[in-house]
C-alpha cells in the first residue's frame, strides 16, 4: 500500500501517546538496533528484530510497544515485498490475533483503512467489472466492491469493541502531531473519539454506498435533524443494517450520547455539527433546507460565544450563497437577495469570532462571492441584415465597456495565428463600428 508508511507513522505516534507512563520498559536498545540495520539497507534483519520486540512486549502486555513493533513489522515487509503489497494487508490478522483491547482496536481500525485505501487507489478497476466466479480470501485483486466495502465496514465496527475500555483510554501527550490544529485534543479527548471518527468518515462517504437492496435505507425521517437529545435516542428501523449511511447515524447516536453531558461541549457540538452537515448531504424530504437552518439556529443561539456558532452561522452562509447561484428573474425568483444575507452572515462570523477557522473559512467565501465575473454568448447562426443577439452575465462589476468590430473570417484566422497576447492588442487597434457603454 502507498500510504502505509503515513499510517504507520501517525497510529504509532498516537498510541504510543496512551498510558505511556504505564509502561517501563521502552526497548530502547533493541530499537536502536532496529535504527542501525534500517540505515545500513538491511531491511530483512531490521524487520527479524522488530519481530522479536513485537512478541516480547505480547508476553509483557506493554501495548504501546505492540503498536509500534506491528506498525515497523507492516513498515518493513512493506518494503521486503514489493510485489506483493495489496496482499501484505492479510499480515495484520496474525497481529490483531495475538493482541488486547485497545491495542486490537487500533489495528483493526488501521487494517480497515488499508482495505479502504486499496479500494479508493482501484476504483478504476471495478467500473463495469463482472463479478470474478471466485473471489481468493487472501487476493484483493479478485474481491467484488461489494465484499471490499463490506470487510472494511466490519473491521471498524470491531474496532469499536469493548467500548468501555476504549472510553477509559485518554488520549493524553498529542500535542506534538495536532500543531495544525487548534483545540483538537478536546475534540477527541479518548482512543474511543478517535477510532470512532475513523470509522464514521468511512460510514458518510457515498463511495461506500455500493449495495442495493430492494429494501434498501434511506434518510427521510425528520427527525436526523433533531435536537441532540432527541436524535440520540431515536430509533430508525430499517432492514437495510448493513447500509452505511444506516451505520453512520447509528455511530453518530452513540458519539452524541456519549459526550451530551460533557462539561465542555466542543466533542459534542463538533460531532454534531458533523451530523448536520450529513443529514443536509444526504437527507430526502422536500423541506430539508428549512431543517438544516432550524438546527443550525439552535446551536447559534444556545452557544452564542462559541467558536462552533460561528461555524453553524458559516454553514448557512454556504447554504444561502448556494441558493443565490440558482437565482433566475423568471424561474428562481425567490432566491433574489439569498446571496446579499450569505454576505451579511459571513460578514458577522468575522467580526464576532476573528480568530475562529469559521472567520478564515467565512473571509475565503466573501472574497468567492465579491470576486468580479464576466461572460459573454453570441448566438452561432445570426440572420443576415438582422441585429445578433448576446448574453452578458457579469457580477461585482461597475460598468461594461463594449466594442463592436468588423472582422472577416480571414483576418480572424490570422488574428488568431499570432498567439493569444497579440490577439487582443491587435483587436483593440481595429476600428470600431459601436461603442456603448452598459452600467
Amino acid at each position: 500500500m502507498k500510504n502505509i508508511s503515513f499510517l504507520t507513522l501517525f497510529l504509532f505516534v498516537i498510541f504510543n501517546s496512551i498510558n505511556v507512563s504505564a509502561q517501563t520498559n521502552n526497548y530502547l536498545a533493541e530499537w536502536k538496533k532496529v535504527e542501525g540495520l534500517e540505515k545500513k539497507g538491511l531491511t530483512r534483519d531490521a524487520l527479524a528484530e522488530v519481530v522479536k520486540i513485537f512478541d516480547a512486549a505480547v508476553k509483557t502486555g506493554n501495548e504501546p510497544q505492540q503498536i509500534k513493533a506491528a506498525m515497523y513489522q507492516m513498515k518493513y515487509r512493506n518494503m521486503v515485498e514489493e510485489d506483493n503489497r495489496e496482499n501484505n494487508v492479510f499480515f495484520l490478522d496474525t497481529l490483531i490475533a495475538k493482541t488486547k483491547a485497545p491495542a486490537k482496536n487500533i489495528l483493526q481500525s488501521m487494517q480497515a483503512e488499508l482495505f479502504n485505501s486499496y479500494k479508493q487507489n482501484n476504483r478504476w478497476k471495478f467500473y463495469d467489472r463482472s463479478p470474478l466466479t471466485q473471489e481468493i480470501s487472501n487476493d484483493i485483486s479478485t474481491w467484488s466492491i461489494e465484499k471490499l466495502v463490506s470487510t472494511t465496514a466490519a473491521l471498524f465496527k470491531a474496532s469499536l469493541q469493548n467500548d468501555a475500555i476504549l472510553k477509559n483510554t485518554k488520549m493524553d501527550g498529542l500535542d506534538a502531531i495536532l500543531q495544525k490544529g487548534k483545540n483538537t485534543r478536546q475534540l477527541r479527548p479518548t482512543l474511543y473519539d478517535f477510532l470512532a471518527h475513523r470509522a464514521l468518515d468511512f460510514f458518510m462517504d457515498a463511495e461506500n454506498d455500493v449495495i442495493n437492496p430492494a429494501y434498501k435505507f434511506i434518510m427521510n425521517d425528520e427527525r436526523i435533524f433533531a435536537p441532540v437529545a432527541q436524535f440520540v435516542n431515536a430509533g430508525f428501523p430499517t432492514a437495510d443494517t448493513s447500509s452505511p449511511y444506516f451505520n453512520a447515524l447509528k455511530l453518530l447516536q452513540n458519539i452524541l450520547k456519549f459526550h451530551l453531558n460533557d462539561a465542555s461541549k466542543d466533542a459534542l457540538l463538533d460531532a454534531d455539527l458533523k451530523r448536520l452537515q450529513f443529514a443536509n448531504e444526504h437527507g430526502i424530504f422536500t423541506n430539508k433546507e428549512k431543517l438544516y437552518e432550524e438546527a443550525l439556529l439552535s446551536i447559534e443561539r444556545s452557544y452564542p460565544t462559541s467558536d462552533y456558532a460561528a461555524t453553524a452561522k458559516f454553514l448557512r452562509a454556504v447554504e444561502y450563497q448556494k441558493l443565490g447561484e440558482k437565482y433566475h428573474p423568471f424561474t428562481h425568483p425567490e432566491n433574489q437577495f439569498d446571496i446579499v444575507k450569505a454576505k451579511r452572515l459571513l460578514e458577522e462570523v468575522i467580526k464576532s469570532h476573528p480568530k475562529s477557522d469559521a472567520a478564515a473559512n467565512s473571509m475565503n467565501l466573501l472574497n468567492q462571492i465579491n470576486q468580479p465575473s464576466l461572460n459573454i454568448e453570441t448566438e452561432k447562426v445570426n440572420v443576415p441584415n438582422e441585429p445578433f443577439r448576446s448574453l452578458v452575465k457579469y457580477k461585482n462589476v461597475a460598468a461594461l465597456y463594449l466594442r463592436a468590430i468588423k472582422i472577416d473570417r480571414k483576418e480572424m484566422r490570422d488574428l488568431e495565428m499570432q498567439g493569444y497576447d497579440k490577439l487582443w492588442p491587435a483587436l483593440v487597434k481595429l476600428k470600431a463600428v459601436k461603442e456603448w457603454t452598459s452600467t
